[in-house]
């Protein structure tokens, strides 16, 4: 091999070396862009006597759901189940929400995951205290997901009620539930 074809194919491979290829990493291979949820409310604007679910915080591939009464008079206890294609999505946690920790109160949360694709959600005030307003919409409670993939991915409600604060407590009639979807995106 000649002096100059050694120093054409030092050249070449010092540049090829530098540049990492056209479409990667430096070690060659395709970059990904990370995934990244968000949440997409069915009604972003909740009318009287309702609970929608409606964007919280997000980051990377999570976000939380906040769900919120808008409109409601006398509560004193939420249950309700939310399901989802646990293919595309994971449940991560619940917290707190403001609504019925009113007055300085300390409800009671039961949350569980018992089968894939389902939270079951309880949230009540305790003993004789009493019910809860809400005008605005305010958060009962807050349901945090991760995202799998790239898509669009229904949350649902099932078997869901607000309850009143008689002795025992009640299901309010007339309330509608909202739900919407998380997205994944990159």
């Amino acid at each position: 091999m000649g002096r100059f074809s050694t120093v054409c194919l030092l050249a070449l491979m010092t540049v090829s070396t530098a540049c990492g290829g056209a479409d990667g990493d430096a070690s060659g291979g395709v970059t990904t862009p990370p995934l990244l949820a968000a949440f997409v409310a069915d009604d972003s604007s909740p009318g009287s006597n309702t609970v929608a679910m409606a964007e919280g915080s997000k980051s990377g591939d999570s976000v939380t759901v906040a769900v919120n009464a808008s409109q409601t008079t006398g509560l004193y206890a939420a249950a309700f189940e939310v399901t989802f294609d646990s293919t595309k999505l994971t449940y991560l946690g619940h917290s707190a929400g403001t609504v019925f920790e009113q007055g300085g109160h300390t409800p009671t949360y039961q949350v569980g995951n018992p089968s894939a694709g389902r939270v079951v959600v309880g949230v009540s005030r305790n003993g004789s205290v009493g019910t809860v307003n809400v005008s605005t919409p305010a958060p009962m409670i807050r349901l945090s997901f991760r995202v799998k993939d790239v898509g669009s991915f229904r949350l649902t409600f099932e078997n869901a009620a607000l309850y009143d604060g008689q002795t025992p407590p009640q299901a309010k009639a007339g309330i509608t539930w909202e739900s919407g979807v998380v997205t994944g995106q990159r």
